[in-house]
Formats: C-alpha cells, structure tokens, sequence
C-alpha cells in the first residue's frame, strides 16, 4: 500500500494534498469537502484544512459561520512551542473527519502588519502546525484561496502532493497549462520536485465539446492527469447548498460514486517522490530519537517567530570591568572545558530542521557515586555549565575577578537579583545546586549585575528582549529529590 504505516495501525507519515487553482468556479472546495469526507468513510482519518478566507468549507460542511471562535489563521500565528489551542479550532465534522476552518483574518496574514508575513518562516507556518497532529491522520487535505499569495504559498510547501481541479471546458487546456507552470515555479522557489496533478472537474460525458477537452488533457499531461473525473452533477450543488457532503446528501448517486473512486485512487495510485522522502524521514527521526533518547540532542536556535514573550531581563551597560569579566569567565580555569556531553555524535544540521531541534537534555544521574565523573583530581570540576546531579541541576562557573554570580531564568520568575553561586572552598569556581522537575528551562548569567548567557551550555536562544539565553531541559529516570528541598524562594511542592 503506498500509505506507509505502523505495525500498530496508524500512519508513519500523513499525507497532506493541497487543492490548487488560481481560477474560480472549477469545483476545488467541493473537491476538497467530498474527497475529505469519503477518505474518512473510506477508514482513514482526514483532516480538512480551509485555507481560504472566504470560510466555505464551513458554508458546505453546515458549520455556523458565527460559532467559529478560532480558526487556522489563529493557529498559524500562534507561539508554536506552547499548546496552540488545535482542539479549540478543529471541527469534528464526521467520523474520523475534522475540520479546521477559515475566519476573515486568515486574509490579514498576508498583509505586511498581518502576523506572519514578516517573519523568516512565513512559508512553513501551516507545515509546523500540522507537524503538531501528523499522527493523528492519515490524510490531510487543504482547501486553497483562487489565488497564488502566502497562503498558497504556505500549502505548496506543507503538501506532499497539489491537485488542480480543471474544468473540463473551452478555456481549461489553456488555463491548465499556465497553471502548471505557476505550480512549477513556486514549487521551485520550496526547493523540491512538483509532485501535482490534474483532476478533470465539472466533466459531461455528453458533451463532445468536453470529451474532446478530456483527450487534449490525458495527451498533454499523461502523467500528472488523474484517471477519476469529476462529473457534473446537480445533486453536487444541492449538497453543498444543504451543508451536507454528497455521501449524506445523495449516497446512491453518480456524483457520490466519483468521489469514491477519486479516493480510492488517492489511496492507491503509487506514492510520489515527495511522500515517500517525508514517510522516510518520519521513519528515520523516530528511530534515531529511540537511539539517541539517553543522549544529548544537536543544539539550535528557535527561529524568532517563534519567541514567547517572558518577563524582561535585565539590562545594564557592559562596562569594560565586566566585559572582562566575562572574557575570563568564558575562558575558564586552567582550560577545562564547557558542558558536552561526549556520547553525542556530531551531525550535518539541515536547514529545514534546523528550528525543530528539542533543547539540550541533562540526564539525572543514578548516584553520588557518579558525580565523581565531573570531578578532577586537583578538584576542579571538569566541565562548566549546567551538570546533572541526582536531585536536580549544578551550575558551574570558574571564578574570576566577578564579585557575584547569580543564575536566573524560568525557575525563579526571572528574578533581577537571580540565584547567587557561592564561590567554593578553595576560591576557584562558583557552583549552586537547583532541585528541578523535568522541564525545558531558559536561564541567563547575571554576571555583577550584568545578564548574560552560559558560554558553557550546548543550546542558545533568543529572547524576546533580543538578549541571549541559555537552555536545559531536564529528564529524570528516578526522582529522588531530598525530602523537603525545593528550589530557592519557591514552594517545593508547585
């Protein structure tokens, strides 16, 4: 089956077809309600996506244009990293088929002031939230607005495949070509093959006019022209008139049984370059997140868009006293160095994965015995940073000419004053044990009075005051935190 699955049933890696066409009135969103619906009554989950402002996936499946509170373009806009609130938007529509529908202001994200057109992923927002539910389906299918803009723009690049409705009429071979060629080059703007299409719409079989237009197509494009075609059927527009899918509205008739074999093709015709290369790497990832679940994954940057707002640091000017400071601190002692762990393998950092990487992982260690690992004979920790320990985290810092260390971040409510380190014994290094939950954490240095990141820690983002801040994320196998210990100025039991 070209459908990749799980031995458990589900699907490895959602399909996702974008309905594509600049012109209007040539069956694309009834294509889109029908084909989503029969998909599901077919036993394979569906999501339907409305990517048109005009909403009318909502109008032709009966959904209350005033009870729509959320929509895609919410979703698309939203702080990806947090709960985006897809149960809120998506409609369930039938069974196995969901809906997540359009409100007017999905048109206002196209604009410069709009939400997403200026920031540097403004093409992949809808391919990010549905890499948020792709194991929740086994098809999603995305309505696009008649128009090429960001919006298409962003369906193209989240689509394994795009399906061209063409309206078996006077102007479709013409229309057909330079849509296809539209396809083309956006497709090469994304960077991968064009995987597209054409599905004849609005056919009569009675029509020598449209049969001949049929034959011109199937000659043209022998290879992208799907061999189901729509037929012109009234049953097709009082379904959508009723807000009703065909197969509720006239499940008997010839329009119903097109749609059935147009979704009996979808499922299987072979698989596209495109898909296979997605199922592959879905697969891939998840064997490789098995292998490497006790090690520390690559670092990276979340992309700016994707920031959300904390309560500011500090600011301060950097004095030439501190800035040494920092030099030295970022220097270290005696040349130890920072926090790596050593059993992660260095890998290629691809561009299109490069904001989907999680944050740095610190494994709670089993036992004190283990700690010994972090400590040199001349009792100087090995690495610097934030080191595990079997009730939380340990960070480290080589003493300088700094009169005070502190660490803040999301553990202590960005305090000003932050956590102080307490230079140890010998006066060589500054160190502080945080008891923390499993957790991704943001934290900063706040080196005499002055934010900074961890020079030593693996992963670095950006806040949303454009300060640097360092990252760990913690994950405990046993949690053994001592009886009554919590983290400084909070409740131990929040």
């Amino acid at each position: 089956m070209p459908t990749l699955w799980t031995s458990g049933g589900t699907p490895l890696c959602m399909r996702t077809i974008a309905i594509v066409n600049q012109k209007g009135g040539c069956g694309k969103t009834t294509t889109a309600i029908n084909l989503s619906a029969q998909l599901a009554r077919d036993g394979h989950p569906t999501l339907l996506v409305d990517l048109d402002p005009q909403g009318h996936c909502a109008a032709g499946l009966g959904v209350p244009e005033g009870s729509i509170k959320r929509g895609i373009g919410d979703l698309m806009s939203a702080d990806l990293r947090y709960d985006v609130g897809f149960k809120d938007a998506c409609w369930e529509v039938g069974k196995g088929h969901d809906l997540l529908p359009s409100r007017m202001r999905l048109a206002m994200l196209e604009q410069a002031d709009g939400g997403i057109a200026d920031r540097h992923d403004r093409d992949r927002r809808l391919e990010q939230v549905l890499d948020l539910v792709s194991d929740r389906y086994a098809f999603c299918i995305v309505d696009c607005s008649p128009s090429i803009g960001l919006l298409t723009f962003n369906a193209l690049r989240a689509a394994d495949e795009t399906v061209i409705p063409v309206e078996t009429g006077y102007f479709a071979l013409k229309g057909a070509q330079r849509q296809v060629k539209t396809i083309e080059k956006l497709m090469e703007k994304v960077g991968r093959p064009a995987d597209f299409f054409l599905l004849p719409t609005l056919h009569r079989p009675d029509s020598p006019r449209s049969e001949g237009v049929l034959r011109r197509l199937e000659e043209t494009f022998p290879h992208q022209l799907v061999t189901v075609a729509i037929r012109e059927h009234e049953e097709l527009r009082e379904s959508v008139s009723m807000g009703q899918v065909i197969q509720a509205h006239a499940p008997g008739s010839e329009a119903a049984a097109d749609f059935a074999a147009l979704a009996k093709w979808v499922v299987d015709h072979e698989t596209t370059d495109v898909t296979r290369l997605r199922a592959e790497r879905a697969a891939d990832t998840t064997l490789k997140a098995q292998a490497r679940a006790t090690k520390a994954p690559l670092s990276a940057a979340y992309p700016e868009s994707m920031q959300e707002p904390k309560p500011p640091s500090i600011t301060a000017p950097l004095t030439t006293r501190v800035a040494d400071v920092l030099k030295r601190v970022r220097t270290g002692v005696g040349g130890h160095r920072g926090i790596v762990d050593s059993e992660s393998e260095p890998t290629e950092l691809q561009a299109e994965n490069r904001d989907r990487l999680p944050a740095q992982t610190v494994k709670m260690v089993d036992s004190d015995d283990d700690q010994q690992a972090f400590e040199s004979a001349s009792g100087l920790p090995e690495r610097y940073g934030s080191v595990p320990t079997p009730s939380g985290v340990r960070f480290l810092q080589p003493a300088g000419e700094a009169g005070r260390i502190a660490v803040t971040g999301d553990f202590c409510g960005w305090s000003q004053e932050g956590l102080p380190l307490a230079l140890d014994d010998s006066g060589r290094f500054h160190e502080l044990e945080v008891a923390l939950k499993p957790g991704r954490y943001e934290y900063q240095l706040i080196i005499d009075g002055v934010p900074a990141p961890d020079p030593y820690a693996a992963l670095r983002v950006t806040g949303p005051d454009q300060t640097d801040r360092s990252v760990v994320q913690v994950v405990q196998e046993q949690v053994r935190h001592p009886e009554g210990a919590g983290m400084a100025g909070t409740d131990p039991d929040s």
